[in-house]
């Protein structure tokens, strides 16, 4: 299975009870939001719309905030001041935080976002060789027409991919 059709079967399952609880509407927007990065489109992503334009808002409002990205930056930041430092790690935390501002973008709440990538920025800047195993994914997602409507958003993949060039 390719991801967008993985993402589809997810959101499929997703959007069958939508909702009630935070937990669950993050999980939905994220989903949603990577799904509509690869511009995926179809009854599922209709009715995720639909929830997040209606009784999902006063979810999502609720979790997608700043402090939601700022955690994922401070464990980033954390796994990459330990002594030897796990790359791994560093790249799963670098695309659970990638993961977040697509729901976020999807969710129309990019400005929640914003500080935590201008966080993000500098610890690529100051630590880029800790990011180069994740140079090919972030270029392979800075090509995505989704991303490329928002580049200030996702500035970040731009800035990773280059340390593989």
């Amino acid at each position: 299975m390719t991801e967008r059709e993985v993402l589809e079967q997810q959101l499929g399952e997703l959007t069958r009870s939508l909702p009630t609880d935070h937990l669950d509407a993050v999980e939905l927007a994220t989903i949603a939001g990577l799904a509509a990065r690869t511009g995926l489109r179809g009854r599922a992503m209709d009715k995720a719309e639909q929830w997040r334009d209606g009784k999902g808002w006063s979810l999502i409002t609720a979790v997608l905030d700043e402090d939601d990205f700022h955690e994922l930056i401070d464990d980033l930041e954390e796994a990459l001041n330990k002594e030897d430092t796990d790359g791994d790690k560093v790249e799963e935390l670098l695309f659970d935080f990638d993961d977040l501002v697509a729901g976020a973008a999807w969710a129309g709440r990019e400005s929640k976002a914003e500080p935590a990538v201008v966080r993000l920025m500098s610890l690529v800047a100051d630590r880029s060789e800790d990011f180069a195993a994740s140079a090919e994914l972030a270029a392979e997602l800075w090509g995505l027409d989704a991303v490329q409507r928002n580049p200030a958003l996702y500035r970040y993949l731009a800035e990773i991919s280059r340390i593989g060039s």
